[in-house]
């Protein structure tokens, strides 16, 4: 009686001790699924290519019988992306070591999936700003760029005032680090600068030099956000500005350059061309070399 008590301590202490050393891999983002109503489901972790904001596939699983899965995957730096699972696009700020879990939302003002875990707060904000973001889409009864300036300004602001509470509730949030707070301020910043170079570009076709362009808005979609981090993080809304600006801010000017050109000059020189016309604009070393490769892939 007494050895097979000192064996059952000696299995107890082992299996503490086992226990005690297991460690998040620090190398690794691990997300674990607990659906049972997404049973046999598809979820795909994706972030995102800047040069032209497709998706990039991180890890994938297929849920059990049980909505049990778990995507692991290795993660140089801290990346944006999100979780594609029966047709919800889940957001999230993933970094190295973070364990998130997947779980059932009973709330009525829930989608049907929480996110617990590492980054719960974080995820929970940017869901909820992509949720105003869909909001502010249409105003009025129209696509947002289809209302004429003023109603845009009116919706810029009721949009700006929304994105502000969120931050107060952000900041609010248990765990929550000032360096998580500062990230999304970031964000929402980028999302009200794309909202409003979304406005310009549509509304006023691509053209710049518009003589009906308001000039604070104006001044807004002309001066680019300059932040290699943000970049470098794979921020979705940061593409978003990028990618406009190739098209309004390059594109457009070297297009009206090139009307004055001779034809057979461009023909199937155009790349090598505005990649010219990019060199010699005073960017950002970061954002030339971001403009040429996003060009070349255009």
């Amino acid at each position: 009686m007494f050895l097979y008590l000192k064996n059952l301590l000696l299995v107890c202490i082992v299996t503490l001790l086992f226990a005690g050393c297991a460690k998040k891999d620090d190398r690794k983002v691990k997300i674990t699924f607990r659906l049972n109503k997404a049973k046999g489901a598809g979820a795909v972790l994706v972030t995102y290519n800047m040069l032209n904001l497709d998706t990039l596939v991180l890890g994938k699983s297929t849920l059990d019988s049980n909505g049990f899965g778990v995507i692991e995957t290795k993660i140089e730096k801290p990346v944006f992306g999100h979780v594609y699972l029966q047709d919800q696009y889940i957001p999230l700020y993933l970094k190295a070591g973070d364990e998130i879990v997947f779980e059932a939302d009973t709330s009525t003002t829930g989608d049907g999936v929480k996110v617990v875990g590492d980054g719960a707060a974080v995820s929970r904000f940017i869901r909820n700003t992509q949720k105003i973001r869909q909001k502010y889409q249409n105003y009025k009864g129209k696509m947002i760029w289809q209302n004429e300036p003023a109603e845009f300004v009116s919706s810029f602001k009721l949009y700006q005032n929304e994105l502000n509470k969120e931050l107060e509730k952000l900041e609010k949030e248990d765990g929550i680090t000032a360096e998580e707070v500062e990230l999304m301020k970031k964000k929402a910043g980028m999302t009200l600068h794309a909202y409003q170079q979304h406005y310009v570009n549509n509304h006023y076709s691509y053209d710049m030099d518009d003589p009906t362009i308001p000039a604070d808005l104006k001044k807004v979609v002309t001066t680019l956000p300059t932040d290699s981090v943000l970049l470098d993080m794979n921020m979705y809304e940061y593409g978003e500005i990028l990618s406009g600006y190739l098209i309004s801010g390059i594109h457009g000017p070297f297009g009206k350059l090139a009307d004055s050109m001779n034809k057979d000059s461009l023909d199937g020189h155009w790349a090598e061309l505005s990649d010219t016309f990019i060199q010699k604009m005073k960017l950002h070393p970061f954002l030339k070399k971001h403009f040429r490769a996003a060009n070349i892939n255009y």
